[in-house]
């Protein structure tokens, strides 16, 4: 009877310890799991603090300019302290620049700039374009060539306002378009602007380079133009008449000045913005990963921004660069160019 007693009772301990370890490891296996669902909590936080850092950059706002055309409706957009995107190419930027310098060339008029301007298109043009430039701006060949019909007090003005890309099926060839303005001055008559939009094809041809020093400067790589179509945009703006040189002049700079400074003012506001939101970047960072309290934002962080800014609107010297000015009053006639 008594061994019987014995047996039951040590059966009875043995299923309580037994019952008592097994609380203790699942009390310690649930805390492993609790602790490894922290770290896990823990880890993601920081991971997103960081995702949340690195995406804060790409999300800053812009200001932008829309100039409207109250006469004809049309617009164009221009960031605040525009920098052309070009890509990573430098030779994306020459054609960028080739570009615009055979559009004022080819659509502008001075007494004082026809012949360096004939020059210009000739040498950048190839085939058919070549010979139809010729056949227009050549008073020899035409007897209604600006050359002949236009005085110095004549003038056509050009200011373009963007150069873009299409696609092209050629690698080759790159087909460009251009919108400019032209303003058309004729003797005593208030100028009229007149909106234009290019199409031509382009491409660089080592056979066109110039063999002369004097016009290789003019045309060093060969720039072609195979193609050339002006289209125009609206019906044309009767403009103020511009008094005399002197106050032409002078309205001409304080123009390009007030746009200059109005285009600082907005890098500085956006540099201003961008400091604000690293600062609150690196805040949330250090939350995350640390779980701390935020530390306060560095003195000044937000309150402005390096005072070193692009030299936007000026020379290659820092200086901006001098407006032309127009040397005449204007007229109502608008050239029909080729």
């Amino acid at each position: 009877m008594n061994d019987s007693n014995e047996q039951a009772q040590e059966r009875y301990f043995q299923a309580a310890a037994s019952w008592d370890a097994d609380s203790r490891n699942a009390e310690r296996l649930s805390l492993k799991r609790y602790k490894a669902l922290g770290i896990g909590a823990v880890v993601f936080a920081a991971i997103m603090g960081v995702a949340v850092t690195t995406l804060l950059p790409l999300k800053e706002f812009v200001p932008i300019i829309i100039r409207v055309e109250n006469a004809t409706g049309a617009y164009d957009v221009k960031p605040a302290g525009e920098k052309l995107d070009v890509g990573e190419s430098r030779n994306e930027k020459i054609v960028i620049s080739d570009v615009a310098r055979y559009i004022k060339a080819r659509e502008g008029f001075t007494r004082g700039e026809a012949e360096e301007n004939y020059k210009m298109v000739y040498l950048m043009s190839c085939g058919t374009q070549r010979a139809e430039w010729d056949n227009y701006i050549n008073p020899q060949l035409n007897k209604k060539s600006p050359v002949l019909m236009l005085t110095n007090q004549d003038s056509d003005r050009i200011t373009v306002q963007s150069v873009t890309f299409l696609q092209s099926l050629d690698e080759d060839t790159k087909t460009a378009q251009v919108q400019f303005e032209k303003t058309v001055s004729r003797g005593t008559t208030p100028p009229l602007k007149y909106r234009y939009v290019a199409t031509l094809g382009v491409r660089y041809d080592p056979t066109n380079i110039p063999s002369n020093q004097l016009n290789f400067y003019l045309n060093p790589f060969g720039f072609c133009t195979e193609t050339y179509r002006r289209d125009q945009v609206g019906n044309p703006v009767v403009v103020n008449a511009p008094g005399t040189p002197n106050q032409e002049l002078n309205q001409v700079m304080e123009d390009f000045r007030r746009e200059t400074d109005a285009a600082l003012a907005a890098v500085r506001a956006q540099q201003q913005l961008q400091a604000s939101q690293a600062a609150a970047a690196a805040a949330a960072a250090s939350v995350a990963g640390a779980g701390a309290q935020p530390a306060p934002a560095p003195a000044g962080a937000a309150a402005g921004a390096p005072s070193a800014l692009s030299s936007i609107g000026t020379n290659g010297a820092g200086q901006a660069p001098p407006p032309a000015a127009s040397t005449a009053p204007p007229a109502t006639a608008n050239p029909r160019r080729p």
